[in-house]
């Protein structure tokens, strides 16, 4: 039994999740247009999903590591660079 429960706990510790992948802020988005933005972040990445929402909105505060939000001002202009989460 103590061998078994070892050799369970050594499987369980090597078998650690990766680490997330992180992204930089999308700087090349400040300026465009939030669907310019959005479309140019689908294109490189696919799998994420990339909400366009208006400065001020308010947002859950959780951290998604396959989500993008772009924040855009009243004219519907990227100002700040979106980030993963």
């Amino acid at each position: 039994i103590i061998l078994l429960s070892l050799a369970l706990l050594a499987l369980a510790m090597s078998e650690t999740p990766p680490a997330p992948p992180t992204l930089p802020p999308f700087v090349s988005c400040v300026g465009l247009s939030g669907q310019a933005c959005a479309d140019l972040i689908r294109e490189d990445y696919p799998s994420l999903r990339v909400v366009i929402i208006p400065e001020g909105s308010p947002v859950t505060r959780d951290y998604r590591m396959d989500r993008v939000r772009v924040f855009v001002d009243e004219s519907g202009i990227v100002q700040g660079a979106p980030r993963l989460g």
